[in-house]
């Protein structure tokens, strides 16, 4: 996994739920650069949540942002939800399967 200048994806793994610190320059960002990478080992069950910044930066009415921390804490509340999408989202979520 390298940055992709996004904020970072969102790692639920056991009873953890954290995002995934990715050091380095942005993937395409220069030419020529070599890139830092982060390695991991997956398990069944892990879910990875790749968000653009908009999701991070949206305001409710009070001009609270939803932040980082909100976004964590909602992904590991609803990680085992069964129900089917119903509607296209801003955000990219994947789970290992075996």
């Amino acid at each position: 996994m390298a940055s992709s200048g996004l904020p970072y994806p969102v790692r639920c793994s056991g009873d953890l739920c954290e995002q995934i610190e990715l050091p380095g320059v942005p993937l395409g960002s220069f030419e020529g650069v070599t890139y830092d990478e982060v390695t991991m080992p997956l398990e069944a069950g892990d879910l990875f949540v790749f968000c653009a910044d908009g999701i991070f930066d949206a305001m409710n009415e009070q001009g609270t942002e939803f932040g980082t921390q909100r976004l964590v804490e909602v992904v590991k509340a609803h990680r085992h939800a069964e129900a089917p999408q119903n509607d296209d989202m801003t955000s990219v979520a994947g789970r290992i399967t075996t």
